[in-house]
C-alpha cells in the first residue's frame, strides 16, 4: 500500500510504520527499474510530493487486466463461449516469458502474486506482469527463501506459501499460472477447499478437484497437471511452460 492510498483512507501512522511503508515502497520500486521486458509492465519514475517524499509509481499505461478479458463485463462466472485455445495459449506464452525473464535472473526475483487481476493487456493484446508491490528478492545462493510467509492471494497461492518452514522459490509463481491457466479455462474463478480438514492437510489436487474439473481444454489438462501439484520440484519451470505453449500455438490452425 503507497502512502498515496494511505493519505486517501486517513490512516494515521506512527513514525516506524511510516518507515516500513516506505521501506516497502523503495523496494518495489528498486525491483520495477532494474526489470525491463516486453512481457513485464514497464517502470517509468516515481511521482513526488512538493516536499520530494514519493507518493506513487508511474508505470506504462495499460488498456485492462487479464481479469476483464475472461469475465466481459464483469460477468462472473464468464457467460458464454469460453476463451478460445489460441488466445488463451498466447497470454500464457507472454506471462511465462515475463516469469522466464524474472526467475532467471541473479538474484531471481519472485512475483509471489500472480492472478488474472495482475496481468494487464495493452492495446495490441499483448499481456503484461504488474504489480510487483508483492514480488522478493531472492537473495540466497540457493536460489530459494523462507523468509516469506502468507504473501499473495490465497486462492492462487502454493501450498508452501501458507507454511513458514517450507521453502519458497520460483515454483511457487509457477504454480499460481496453473490455477491462471485454470481458471482462463473453465471462465470462473477459483474455489478451493480447505487446506487443513480434521487436522489432514488436504492434497492440492483434491481440494481443487471442482476446478480442475471445470476445465474446457483438454489441451490444457497436461499444463495444469505439471503446474498444480503439491511438490515444488515436480512443476514445470517456466522454460518448459512456454516451450509446451509454443507446441500448442504451433499445431493450431494458421
Amino acid at each position: 500500500m503507497d502512502q498515496a492510498h494511505l493519505q486517501a483512507q486517513r490512516i494515521e501512522l506512527s513514525d516506524a510504520e511510516r518507515q516500513g511503508v516506505l521501506l516497502n515502497f523503495i523496494e518495489e520500486c528498486s525491483i520495477n527499474s532494474l526489470l525491463r521486458h516486453p512481457n513485464i509492465v514497464m517502470f517509468h519514475g516515481v511521482a513526488v510530493d512538493p516536499n520530494n517524499e514519493p507518493r506513487f509509481l508511474m508505470m506504462e499505461l495499460m488498456e485492462r487486466s487479464l481479469h476483464d478479458e475472461i469475465y466481459p463485463r464483469g460477468a462472473t462466472p464468464r457467460q458464454g463461449e469460453p476463451m478460445s485455445l489460441a488466445r488463451i495459449a498466447l497470454i500464457l506464452l507472454d506471462v511465462s516469458r515475463a516469469l522466464e525473464h524474472l526467475h532467471s535472473r541473479r538474484p531471481p526475483v519472485l512475483h509471489l502474486d500472480l492472478k488474472p487481476k495482475n496481468v494487464l493487456i495493452d492495446r495490441s493484446g499483448t499481456a503484461k506482469v504488474g504489480d510487483l508491490g508483492e514480488a522478493h528478492v531472492i537473495r540466497s545462493t540457493r536460489a530459494e527463501t523462507r523468509g516469506v510467509f502468507g504473501i499473495g492471494t490465497p486462492d492462487y497461492m502454493a501450498p508452501e506459501m501458507a507454511d513458514p518452514g517450507l521453502a519458497k522459490g520460483p515454483a511457487a509463481d509457477m504454480f499460481s499460472l496453473g490455477v491462471m491457466a485454470c481458471e482462463m479455462s473453465s471462465g470462473r474463478p477459483p474455489n478451493p477447499g480447505a487446506q487443513i480438514v480434521a487436522r489432514r492437510v488436504v492434497p492440492e489436487r483434491e481440494r481443487r478437484a471442482l476446478d480442475l474439473a471445470a476445465i474446457r481444454h483438454e489441451e490444457l489438462r497436461q499444463l495444469v497437471d505439471h503446474l498444480v501439484v503439491d511438490e515444488a520440484d515436480q512443476r514445470w519451470k517456466a522454460t518448459d511452460v512456454r516451450s509446451f505453449l509454443e507446441q500448442i500455438l504451433a499445431a493450431l490452425p494458421a
